[in-house]
């Protein structure tokens, strides 16, 4: 199996979501700079070889994942919504 490279967000497309984002009620923007992020060595960083691209995660509480005890912030899965949506509107008003 290949090594798989780290995924490295472009810094004009970090600006643009923290330009973007910051004004949605309920979404809080962290930006990790220089520190070891959780699966930052999945397949996204091949795509982002070939295309421009913004990996985040998408915060839902202190509850452990993948385990029976995980109860999800509902809230955190509609700022989500609304945060992919509002890309989503971003990006098809500039083609």
């Amino acid at each position: 199996m290949k090594d798989i490279p780290s995924i490295c967000n472009s810094k004009e497309l970090i600006k643009n979501v923290v330009k973007n984002y910051m004004g949605i009620d309920g979404i809080k923007i962290n930006v990790i700079k220089n520190q070891f992020i959780p699966l930052a060595a999945d397949d996204f960083s091949i795509f982002q070889k070939a295309y421009s691209g913004i990996y985040f995660i998408l915060g839902c509480g202190y509850s452990q994942l993948h385990t029976s005890e995980f109860n999800v912030n509902e809230v955190c899965i509609s700022n989500g919504i609304r945060a992919m949506a509002k890309f989503l509107i971003n990006f098809l008003n500039k083609i």
